[in-house]
């Protein structure tokens, strides 16, 4: 298999090439592209790839399984299943309607390096080729082995292991007919043997014998054949019962996803994993003995993470940035005292679902004014990581 991203101006394609049958050189392939967006996890591309491919096999319009668990084609010319390609083309879209932490805005092309310059990888190298996907215009990251999913593999198994059976019940029904061809020549050698024994009363005794010997292993074999011969009908009535049960599997993973999806489109439109704060500049610049301060009120949830940058220039050790943290019924908590010229990121991380009241301010003494007197925090947020896993589990 083999994943190839080419970057046209705005447009991004990501092309993945996977061979079905070695001996008769055929190939399958899936394009998705985009625009002003770069999916820079590869790992995660190559699992959406090879889901469909999974998906595509389930349904059995254009790919099956051979009775030996191989792959092949069910159709030489495409256009011919418009239907079924448009419901693939639907399922990709879904895949990778809401990518997430796995895609950016699209940065500005470097002019530095060749548009026709191509740099290739091997599975291994997925996280080298992520850290060069801004700049270069052509990647190319193959993967040898384990590109098949464990449902595609499970099937193929099953197959694989009936199809032996099969195998070798009828190399057993062939070696037993063989057995019974060789048993009736013998029969009718001794049927000309008893005719001649006849005239011999003594010795045709004993050959009497013989022959209704043989008949009864002719019989033996014969009742064998005839219970191999039901246990492969049993087996056919099995493999059957499979081939059912699959598509009955696959009409409920299609209705399963379909479900998934209604949720994580209700989910994204209920909450969002972000939760965004306007920026303050405190208003108090040259007034002595004075406080600038904002409130904010929110409600946050059990390790939601604040971030917050925040700017100082002031008197060092006289004029303060302070941020308290209030949560509802309970003491106030100081996260941030600072003065001088500084900025940085104050950082928290919740403990409990509850209502929050964060509260910055500038405070001023009587002395004088050093550096800018200014102080004041810049568009800060909560991330919401169980928002964030809820959204990801609804995929």
């Amino acid at each position: 298999t083999e994943l190839v991203y080419h970057r046209e101006d705005t447009l991004t394609y990501y092309i993945y090439t996977r061979e079905i049958a070695h001996s008769a050189g055929t190939f399958i392939g899936l394009c998705y592209v985009f625009n002003s967006v770069l999916v820079t996890d590869f790992s995660f591309l190559f699992d959406v790839f090879e889901d469909t491919i999974t998906n595509i096999v389930v349904i059995g319009e254009l790919l099956e399984f051979t009775n030996d668990g191989s792959l092949s084609t069910k159709v030489s010319q495409l256009y011919t299943k418009t239907e079924e390609l448009q419901r693939v083309s639907d399922y990709m879209n879904s895949k990778l309607s809401s990518l997430g932490r796995y895609a950016e805005k699209l940065p500005a092309a470097n002019f530095a390096i060749s548009n026709t310059e191509w740099k290739d990888f091997t599975i291994d190298e997925v996280a080298e080729a992520r850290n060069v996907v801004k700049d270069y215009s052509n990647i190319r990251i193959r993967k040898g082995k384990d590109y098949d999913t464990a449902s595609l593999k499970g099937y193929a198994q099953k197959l694989r292991t009936q199809n032996d059976e099969i195998k070798r019940l009828n190399d057993e029904i062939f070696k037993q007919k063989d057995e019974i061809s060789t048993l009736e020549k013998q029969k009718k050698q001794i049927k000309w043997v008893l005719f001649l024994m006849i005239l011999i009363v003594v010795g045709g005794i004993s050959f009497y014998y013989y022959a209704q010997d043989k008949i009864q292993i002719i019989q033996n074999k014969s009742d064998k054949i005839t219970e191999l011969n039901k246990t492969i009908d049993n087996k056919n009535l099995y493999i059957q019962s499979l081939q059912s049960d699959s598509a009955i599997l696959a009409d409920q993973l299609n209705t399963t996803k379909g479900k998934l999806s209604t949720i994580h489109s209700e989910l994204e439109n209920m909450i969002s994993p972000y939760l965004y704060f306007n920026s303050w500049t405190s208003t108090n610049y040259g007034q002595p003995n004075s406080k600038s301060q904002m409130s904010y009120i929110f409600y946050a949830y059990e390790n939601d993470e604040l971030q917050i940058p925040y700017f100082v220039s002031s008197e060092g050790g006289y004029d303060y940035l302070e941020i308290l943290l209030r949560r509802n019924g309970y003491s106030t908590r100081q996260l941030l005292k600072e003065s001088g010229t500084k900025s940085g990121t104050c950082s928290y991380t919740f403990s409990a679902n509850d209502s929050y009241q964060l509260i910055v301010s500038y405070s001023k003494d009587g002395s004088n004014n050093h550096n800018n007197d200014k102080a004041g925090v810049n568009h800060f947020y909560i991330y919401r990581p169980i928002v964030n896993r809820l959204l990801q589990l609804s995929k």
